[in-house]
């Protein structure tokens, strides 16, 4: 499994400050991370959870998903 803990990200004195130079990215990364911003896109596309419960994501699932926000990472700093 690959826990998430949202407060820790949404806590910035928990990581080093933000290396991206666009404020654009940062708002996305912000956006992106943010629990709140999650339940509201989660309830405005009227998914129904359950249906497809996101606790029964397989952890290669979730592993490829971590996989892919690295390789981004890399490829934003390579750009910096």
């Amino acid at each position: 499994n690959v826990p998430i803990d949202f407060q820790q990200l949404q806590d910035d004195n928990q990581h080093p400050p933000s290396k991206l130079q666009s404020s654009v990215y940062k708002n996305f990364f912000k956006t992106f991370l943010n629990p709140q911003a999650i339940r509201t896109n989660l309830q405005n596309t009227q998914l129904d959870v359950e249906w497809m419960p996101i606790s029964q994501l397989r952890p290669e699932t979730l592993q490829k998903a971590r996989d892919i926000l690295v390789q981004l990472k890399t490829d934003i700093e390579q750009k910096e």
